[in-house]
Order: C-alpha cells, then structure tokens, then sequence
C-alpha cells in the first residue's frame, strides 16, 4: 500500500470515528427526551393517584353510608312489622270486641237502652286507634322513600367518579404502551451504535497495523482515537444507566398500575354488587 493510500485510509478512518461520534451525541439527545418522558409520566401517574386515593375515599364513605342506610331501612322494617303485627292484634280484638258487644247487645237490648251507645262508643275508639296506627305507616314511609332516593342519587354519582377514574387509567395505559415501544427503538438503536463501534474498533486496529512506518501520523490517530473511544465509552455507559433506568421505572409503574386496575375492578364490583 502506497503513503498516500494508508494517509487517505487514515482520514477515512477519522470521518467514520467522527461520524460515530455524532450518532452517540445524536442517541443522548433521544435518551434525554425519553427521558422527560417518562418523568412527565411519573407526574401524570401520581395525579392519577391521588385522583383514585380521593375516589377510594369517597366510595368507602359512601359504601358505609349505603350500611348505615341499610340498617335504618331495617329498623324502619322491623318497627313497620311491629306496627302491622299490633295492627293485626288490634284488629283481632276490634273484631272479637265487636262479637262479643254484638252477642251481648242481642243478649240485653230489651234490658238497657245504652248498650248500643256503648258499642258506638267503642267503635269510634277503634276507629281513631286505626287511622293513628295507619298516619304513623304512611309517614315511617315518607322517610324510607327520601332516604332511599338520597342514597341512590349519592351512589349515581360515584359511579360516573368510578367511569371517569377508569378512562383516566385506559389513557395511561395508552400512553405506557407508546413508551414500551419507544423505548425498543432505543434499544435498536443502542445495538446499532455497539455494532459499529465494535466495527470502528476493528478498523482501527488494522488501520494501526497497516500504519507502523508512519509513528508521527499513527501516534496522533491513535490520541484522536483514544479520545473518541472514551467519549463513546462515556456516551454508552450514559446510554446503559439511562435505558436501566427507563425500564426499571417501567417495571415499577406497570406493577402499580396492575394493581391500581385490580383495586378498582374491586371497587366497581363491589358498587355493582351493592
């Protein structure tokens, strides 16, 4: 090989190493991008947090409101059936009474005048006992009626809560996937870059085999390479944390949003179920 080819390979040498260079610069300008992110992921994912820790507040409050509600619409059960067994007692008697006064007003008609002034008498007793008894029914149901619209208008809005939360979620999802596939572009890039850096290596030490009689020109290669081989190898190891980083965030953020999706099919179940 003439000088002047080994010179012309020593400065295509140099252009590829330089060249090299600048798609390393070019791969940590996208590392950094990726990089903002994921970090606006973390912000969006812990408003979305506090978003679902509120809305798992509300719908304990509620669920325990919606208890409370069922005990009360119990006991208003409980005194309603009190109230209809002492009515059917009442009514029994009302009837018996009225039996017995009918038998005895039959028995001493002849014998007393105010044995049918007496019935009456017991009659319109009766009489008013029942319309109490039926006021006292008709108001315990006024009260179940709006208690029970209360609760449901109250449980109606949790829901669309509930649906508004898990859109958010389906959203974040979305947008974890856009990640995941950004980030395998990136891997596909760092490969790319290994590869030829293995292959700039290669070259480069034919190139130094090649050059032995030129020490003065070999030597300053040889300077220019090592610099940017360590500027490659801190660009890489840059590359390396950052990719390490990337993924563990996405490990992390997935399992905590497996589980946020688990709790709230919980939560939808148990609104559903209740």
């Amino acid at each position: 090989m003439s000088s002047h080819l080994k010179l012309v390979y020593v400065e295509n040498l140099g252009k590829e190493s330089d060249s090299m260079q600048k798609s390393n610069i070019k791969l940590l300008e996208d590392s950094k991008f990726y990089k903002g992110l994921c970090d606006k992921y973390v912000v969006d994912l812990n408003r979305q947090q506090i978003l679902y820790n509120d809305l798992k507040s509300a719908t304990d409050i509620e669920h325990q409101e919606y208890l409370n509600f069922q005990k009360e619409v119990q006991q208003l059960k409980d005194k309603n059936d009190s109230f209809a067994t002492l009515n059917s007692q009442e009514q029994y008697l009302y009837e018996e009474l009225k039996r017995q006064t009918w038998k005895n007003e039959k028995k001493h008609l002849e014998e007393s005048s105010l044995g049918p002034v007496n019935f009456k008498e017991l009659e319109n007793e009766n009489k008013i006992l029942h319309e109490y008894i039926s006021n006292k029914s008709s108001k315990n149901d006024q009260i179940y009626v709006k208690k029970r619209k209360f609760f449901l208008n109250r449980r109606k809005k949790y829901k669309i809560q509930l649906i508004q939360a898990q859109k958010s979620l389906n959203e974040e999802r979305e947008f974890n996937k856009k990640i995941q596939i950004e980030s395998a572009e990136l891997n596909a890039k760092n490969k790319y870059v290994n590869e030829n850096n293995r292959i700039s290596r290669r070259m480069q030490e034919n190139g130094e085999n090649s050059a032995n009689k030129f020490k003065n020109e070999n030597d300053a290669l040889e300077i220019k390479n090592d610099q940017i081989e360590n500027k490659n190898l801190r660009l890489i190891e840059e590359n390396l944390k950052l990719e390490n980083e990337i993924q563990n965030r996405l490990i992390y953020y997935l399992d905590l949003q497996a589980n946020h999706d688990k709790e709230l099919e919980q939560l939808k179940q148990q609104l559903e179920n209740s």
